[in-house]
């Protein structure tokens, strides 16, 4: 259920948010069985494996790990660390890197088009993240990408003026295993009643593996607990909405006054 909610409603929100964690503890508890999937038979779902080679993910992590040493030396540590296009050029990173990124951008959209079979979908958002180990049950809680779900309701609410309703599509290529960490999948049950189960999928990271769906609350996610160590990612969000493209060309011939 998608419902649009007026600015006074993020008041509310606020007022509930410790309520809402406590519900996204209850319905995914730490001891809860792991069903893990190597394929994906909701056809508004994919998992593909081996969409980069060894020596491509490594040359990803080795970029995020570099410019995070970098990142918590300059202005101090955090739970997450992540790379935009843009950043790509004021870092000076090399060319052949930027290229790299270019190439696996276009081999995610590639896949999701032939998927959905939808030749207009374009990128709103490519994000490479480093994500670090924490205690919390969830490194990141149960969520949808284009409205805002509310678990105590099980209803997600539009924001007006806020990100990100034009968001059609999602995809999360990891760059690395890691000790949990593990991608979800949560089902309402069909009939959306309150004290009804959700069902969950889990998708183990590795190097390589992509998983994708279509943004709205028909595929609520999130990312579990990361025990330990780090998790890296290439995060992509998709549009069919062409003036949200996210401009890429640069990346081939960044702007002298930018490669400082």
């Amino acid at each position: 259920v998608t419902m649009r909610l007026s600015l006074p409603g993020v008041l509310f929100l606020a007022l509930t948010a410790f309520i809402i964690q406590l519900h996204h503890l209850s319905e995914l508890p730490p001891d809860a069985e792991r069903v893990y999937a190597d394929s994906l038979s909701d056809p508004r779902r994919g998992l593909v494996s081996d969409v980069l080679l060894a020596n491509e993910s490594a040359a990803l992590v080795d970029l995020l790990e570099a410019q995070r040493v970098v990142h918590e030396n300059g202005i101090g540590d955090g739970q997450l660390y992540g790379l935009r296009l843009y950043d790509l050029v004021v870092l000076n990173v090399s060319k052949d890197l930027r290229r790299l990124v270019l190439d696996v951008r276009q081999r995610i959209l590639r896949i999701v088009r032939a998927h959905f079979n939808d030749s207009t979908i374009v990128a709103d958002t490519t994000h490479m993240t480093l994500r670090k180990a924490s205690t919390a049950a969830f490194s990141h809680g149960i969520h949808c990408d284009n409205c805002m779900f509310i678990p105590v309701t099980r209803t997600c609410h539009e924001l007006e003026r806020a990100c990100c309703a034009w968001r059609h599509f999602s995809a999360l290529l990891y760059l690395s295993a890691s000790d949990g960490g593990d991608f979800v999948f949560s089902d309402i049950p069909p009939d959306n009643h309150y004290f009804g189960k959700m069902t969950h999928t889990f998708v183990r990271p590795a190097p390589g593996r992509l998983v994708f769906f279509s943004s709205g609350p028909e595929n609520l996610h999130g990312v579990t607990q990361l025990r330990s160590g780090h998790r890296h990612a290439f995060a992509m969000w998709m549009t069919r909405n062409a003036s949200y493209e996210e401009r890429a060309e640069f990346l081939e011939d960044p702007p002298a006054d930018l490669m400082q």
